[in-house]
């Protein structure tokens, strides 16, 4: 017996099929690719949309930087993290020469 498929099955065979290349290609890659986060750029849609295009880590400048942008970028990486399987280190641009000390939020 012969089994047709749908167009829609068809579709979502290969949505699934190229979401997978996609998770395995971000996980082996080496080279890493750098996206710089701002106040209007670290929403969690727009973090998982730049993930998922290829991004890999993210770098925040600290002379542009408030603590609630460090909070919710925190807490969108560990859930980003979590959802995709994957390790999203943040680099940070520190501002000018001053003595810092303390923990990073």
């Amino acid at each position: 017996m012969h089994y047709v498929r749908s167009r829609d099955e068809l579709l979502e065979e290969e949505k699934t099929h190229f979401e997978d290349l996609r998770k395995k290609i971000v996980k082996t890659r080496r080279t890493k690719i750098v996206g710089t986060i701002s106040a209007l750029y670290s929403s969690y849609d727009h973090l998982r949309d730049m993930v998922l295009a290829g991004m890999n880590s993210f770098m925040v400048n600290m002379a542009y930087c408030t603590p609630d942008l460090l909070v919710t970028l925190r807490r969108n990486r560990d859930a980003l993290e979590k959802e995709l399987n994957v390790q999203l280190p943040i680099s940070c641009i520190l501002k000018g020469t001053h003595v810092r000390i303390g923990t990073l939020i």
